[in-house]
């Protein structure tokens, strides 16, 4: 692009699934009037990738569109996602389709027949700086016989995701789980 950008923090090599504005609950009409207010009165183009379906820079795209803004819009990858919220783990399984329920409880039995199964929230820095380093070398290796990824390509990436989850424990907001089998770490969410 020629000409002054905004784009979302996580757009290109920082390997988000979806981006969108960050408002608080009840205040994301506020937000989008101010952020449209904001661009209108500056000269430059927004370009927001990775949105999750309805997200709020759909909203803004709409504002913003509405006050003579060209918009365009194109599909891009689709990142499946659960809400889990107010679920128990049994709860949450009745909420699947019959194959799927069927598929998890067996992979999770076969889990629990060779090993000692344990799922922990991640709650103090060691545990994050552990879950997080787990994550990134879990990536690398599924994706490297498909030819690598961008997500955690650079040393400025890892050093990124380590400060935004490392502010994230210390507000309160980081979710991040992780699987153990017999003590050692074996997956990250």
């Amino acid at each position: 692009w020629p000409w002054l950008q905004l784009e979302f923090l996580g757009t290109g090599w920082a390997g988000s699934d979806y981006l969108d504005l960050v408002a608080r609950r009840g205040y994301e009409r506020g937000v989008v009037d101010a952020v449209a207010n904001w661009l209108r009165s500056r000269a430059m183009t927004v370009r927001f990738e990775h949105l999750r379906p309805a997200a709020l820079a759909e909203t803004l795209g709409d504002r913003l569109a509405g006050s003579g803004w060209i918009r365009e819009a194109a599909p891009s990858g689709v990142c499946p996602f659960t809400t889990p919220k107010g679920h128990s783990w049994e709860s949450y399984l009745e909420t699947l389709r019959p194959s799927q329920r069927t598929r998890c409880r067996r992979y999770l039995n076969t889990l629990r027949k060779k090993f000692e199964v344990s799922f922990e929230r991640v709650e103090t820095d060691a545990q994050r700086s552990e879950a997080l380093s787990a994550l990134m070398g879990f990536h690398d290796q599924r994706w490297a016989p498909r030819g690598g990824s961008t997500a955690f390509q650079t040393q400025a990436l890892q050093s990124f995701h380590h400060d935004v989850t490392s502010q994230a424990l210390n507000s309160g907001w980081l979710r991040l789980f992780a699987l153990r089998l017999n003590g050692d770490m074996a997956g990250v969410t």
